[in-house]
């Protein structure tokens, strides 16, 4: 069973919810093991402005009330893992560089298999060029394919987690409408640096 408490600070209204079970684990409220969902009183469903939201909340309070520690948990919490299978969401790991609106570009760390990939496609294109003697359109359109997908896969692994909604026919609504909108950012984000690069 589930113990719900609900606090009310300053006019606000906070509801935590903790497990029995997790709250007899040995590894609960340990520190690094804690779930960062938990930690910012959200759930993994949640999105983007309860996420941005709830970390400034959150950490103002413990700056003015001087919890060093509870300081200490949201600065730890790009190491948690939500319910020891689930990668922590993005938006909880960088919530203190999100942009100003939902839908502007979002901080990331690349990976060194991201930059390795990046590397090996502008290696090849730049021996291309060399090798021909002249940049034509050939290999200008292979760059941009392959920075289209790119980007494609990069929108497609930063959006929230959206609980998906099935129809009578057994098909997820929106996920036509959803990719659409990405496809539309990438080539967008693909022609403006194309169009940029050629003033």
């Amino acid at each position: 069973f589930s113990a719900v408490a609900v606090l009310l600070r300053r006019g606000g209204c906070v509801l935590a919810a903790a497990s029995a079970a997790g709250a007899g684990s040995p590894h609960f409220g340990s520190g690094e093991n804690d779930n960062p969902y938990e930690i910012l009183g959200i759930s993994p469903l949640d999105g983007f402005d309860q996420v941005k939201m709830a970390y400034k909340w959150r950490r103002k309070n413990a700056e003015n009330s001087g919890d060093a520690a509870y300081l200490l948990k949201l600065q730890n919490r790009k190491k948690g893992v939500a319910y020891g299978s689930v990668q922590v969401s993005k938006d909880i790991k960088y919530a203190d560089n999100q942009p100003i609106v939902p839908w502007g570009p979002r901080y990331s760390r690349a990976t060194a298999k991201d930059v390795q990939i990046n590397m090996a496609i502008s290696a090849t294109f730049t021996t291309c060029i060399l090798t021909m003697g002249h940049a034509d359109w050939k290999p200008l359109q292979f760059l941009c394919f392959a920075y289209f997908y790119r980007i494609l896969e990069k929108l497609k692994s930063t959006e929230p987690a959206i609980t998906p909604v099935y129809n009578e026919y057994g098909e997820v609504e929106g996920r036509g409408i959803h990719m659409a909108k990405r496809v539309l950012r990438s080539l967008g984000l693909v022609v403006g640096s194309i169009f940029a690069a050629s003033l």
